[in-house]
């Protein structure tokens, strides 16, 4: 009668015993798909910070560009109205240089301006 008993507890012990070895198994593999998750979790938090980084930069930059760009335009205005105005200046000194030349002891000086301003007026054409 204690045979059947004890064979029942051997079977039952080595029951116990390969089951706590299969769960041991089961919570180390556990543990490292966690451990590796874990590191994926990181791998990616990483990558979003990047990316927030560069989105940020390239965000930035667009605008610099932008406001160089608007800069640029009215620099060109500017330009252009200058350019303007130095064209009405030699317009009107031309039309009104013999009278410069004969009122003013400076008739190469007015000839020299006119000179100047005619090369930048075309070196603006061209």
């Amino acid at each position: 009668m204690f045979t059947p008993i004890l064979e029942f507890s051997h079977v039952f012990g080595n029951f116990e015993l390969q089951a706590q070895e299969k769960l041991a198994d089961k919570v180390l593999r556990l543990e490292e798909m966690k451990h590796r998750l874990d590191l994926l979790v990181e791998l990616v938090s990483s990558i979003q910070k990047r990316e927030l980084l560069y989105r940020t930069a390239f965000i930035r930059r667009r605008k610099n560009l932008q406001m160089a760009e608007t800069e640029v335009d009215l620099l060109g205005d500017q330009v252009d109205a200058l350019i303007g105005l130095l064209d009405k200046i030699y317009t009107t000194l031309h039309q009104h240089s013999p009278v410069l030349q004969q009122h003013f002891e400076m008739s190469n000086d007015v000839s020299e301006i006119l000179k100047l301003i005619q090369k930048e007026l075309i070196g603006e054409i061209h």
